[in-house]
């Protein structure tokens, strides 16, 4: 099935899914538990410029969710119960709603060859793999994203070591079945959080683990909608993630002398990097931001 098949399927008159704003080439969609707070943390701080969509079995989670635009999948609204099968049903019955959200075309315009015109070019799927909801629904939403055409990039967090064996077998089986739909994704250990935060309970490594997600969505987002001395633009972003694989997400920072090879050193050394060698990179997407109260002199940047 082509994509203009799959849009010509859907009747879009009769969809409960409204978006509530003016449509942005960018969306970020929150899918679970783990997804939706992700997607929370980055709306409640402002970060503009893209369309935040939360998608959830579980209609209380929903309801308690600052997100306007909203997609319950599934008749129950009762939550997947840690079983992806029972999330991945539940996805696929609500597919029109789920590509309604993405082509984002109300007003049902079209291209040039006279097919419907799709309005998101680029799509952030946050989720925390190894419970039910994310682990089951992403990859059908990263199909989705896939059939349309939307550059997509995959952000998701795996258990920590400490959880049941069971819960890491279920977070790599969604990873393995999101991973051919994805343009780039980003693999995020919550157990390396015991590694830079060793004193945080698991509560608060929980919240920690959902400000990470958010971090590295955010990042990405923001190289895109602010405006630097050397802007970077969202053809520069598309080059560099379309395609990508396995891709990795690093931050630095320092002060004093030598601030900028020391703030590059962290980023390259980072706990985050769980497995994978920075220096063995392709492509290198790099963003340096500084106070403008002490900005940056060229020869720091040599």
């Amino acid at each position: 099935m082509t994509s203009q098949d799959l849009l010509n399927d859907i009747n879009f008159e009769n969809l409960n899914y409204k978006m509530t704003a003016k449509h942005n080439i960018i969306k970020v969609i929150g899918v679970g538990g783990g997804g939706c707070n992700a997607v929370a943390n980055m709306y409640n701080e402002g970060v503009e410029g893209v369309t935040f969509v939360v998608c959830n079995t579980d209609d209380q989670a929903l309801q308690n969710s600052p997100i306007p635009n909203q997609i319950l999948m599934g008749d129950a609204g009762l939550g997947a119960g840690n079983d992806p099968d029972k999330a991945r049903l539940a996805a696929e019955s609500s597919l029109e709603e789920i590509t309604r959200m993405l082509v984002d075309n109300p007003d049902e315009t079209t291209n040039k060859d006279g097919s419907l015109k799709v309005n998101t070019h680029m799509a952030f799927i946050t989720a925390g793999m190894g419970g039910g909801t994310g682990t089951g629904a992403a990859p059908v939403i990263a199909e989705a994203c896939q059939k349309l055409g939307i550059l997509t990039v995959g952000i998701v967090t795996i258990p920590f070591d400490f959880e049941p064996r069971k819960k890491m077998r279920q977070a790599l089986d969604g990873i393995a079945k999101m991973s051919p739909y994805l343009d780039s994704l980003l693999v995020i250990r919550n157990d390396q959080i015991r590694v830079i935060f060793p004193d945080s309970n698991f509560a608060d490594s929980m919240k920690i683990a959902d400000s990470v997600l958010a971090s590295a969505a955010t990042s990405i987002v923001e190289i895109i909608t602010k405006h630097g001395y050397i802007n970077v633009d969202f053809a520069d972003v598309y080059t560099t993630l379309k395609n990508g694989g396995r891709t990795i997400m690093n931050f630095g920072q320092a002060s004093g002398e030598h601030r900028v090879a020391r703030a590059i050193h962290e980023a390259m050394n980072t706990p985050l990097l769980f497995e994978y060698d920075a220096k063995n990179t392709k492509k290198v997407l790099l963003a340096l931001y500084t106070s403008h109260t002490n900005q940056i002199i060229m020869e720091e940047t040599r």
